[in-house]
């Protein structure tokens, strides 16, 4: 039975629940629909352990819970990984999601290290264990706790493998760290494990760095960015120049 203050709707064509709630009532709530707890934990058909929830401010369920559409703060939760969005549609014969709007994806590790994504579309496939994100899509990456000097990733797409812990960069990938690096290929993936990242592409990568000893401007195949320690490797077809800093 609804509490009172909820309301429901039903038309002639398409059977809607629409539940205004807010975020402290959802929580109390402890309403079930198709299997989803009303706004409060919305609960992903995956494995155990890899289970993902969903709270918002508001739900509607559509066609008794085959669809569900969050809005309102929207929060999708599958440790360690985090996504916020101003919207969010879930079917449920899938688990598969798809959010809209300040999307705001966070991947936090034991280790210290902190990823933080952003853009205006996403998409969650359970089945894949992987996420998706575009338009507007930039990533900063943190080392540490103490990094102050992140690196920062724009491309057209990026998609995060969560058991693998491997993220592609897709299309114009541009990675950046500060004034002293900045490279521009057309693919780029970045092995959690190892702390390396792949760069490679239909064209040659550009790569440019600069410190307190001179600058350097280089192209070649593929590269290798190593996070920690930090350096970069070129491989096939490498050319460029390295022009001292002024005494």
């Amino acid at each position: 039975m609804l509490k009172s203050g909820m309301k429901r709707f039903i038309s002639k064509t398409v059977r809607r629940e629409f539940l205004p709630l807010g975020r402290l009532i959802v929580l109390e709530s402890g309403l079930l629909f198709g299997g989803l707890r009303a706004g409060a934990e919305a609960p992903a058909p995956e494995a155990a352990g890899r289970e993902a929830t969903i709270t918002s401010d508001q739900l509607e369920l559509v066609q008794n819970g085959a669809e569900s559409i969050f809005t309102g703060h929207v929060v999708l939760t599958r440790t360690p990984y985090v996504l916020n969005a101003d919207r969010m549609a879930r079917v449920q014969a899938t688990g598969v999601v798809e959010a809209q709007g300040h999307i705001v994806g966070t991947w936090v590790q034991s280790t210290g290290e902190k990823t933080v994504a952003v853009g205006e579309r996403a998409r969650y496939a359970p089945q894949q264990q992987t996420v998706e994100l575009w338009e507007g899509a930039r990533l900063t990456h943190w080392e540490s706790l103490k990094d102050a000097d992140p690196l920062v990733v724009t491309a057209g797409r990026f998609i995060a493998h969560l058991d693998a812990q491997i993220l592609d960069a897709q299309k114009d990938v541009v990675i950046r760290r500060g004034t002293s690096y900045v490279s521009h290929s057309d693919q780029a993936k970045y092995e959690q494990p190892a702390g390396v990242l792949h760069l490679w592409g239909s064209r040659p990568i550009a790569v440019e760095f600069a410190d307190a000893q001179g600058s350097g401007h280089f192209i070649s195949e593929r590269g290798l960015l190593y996070l920690s320690p930090r350096k970069v490797r070129l491989i096939d077809d490498v050319t460029g120049q390295i022009i001292p800093a002024p005494r």
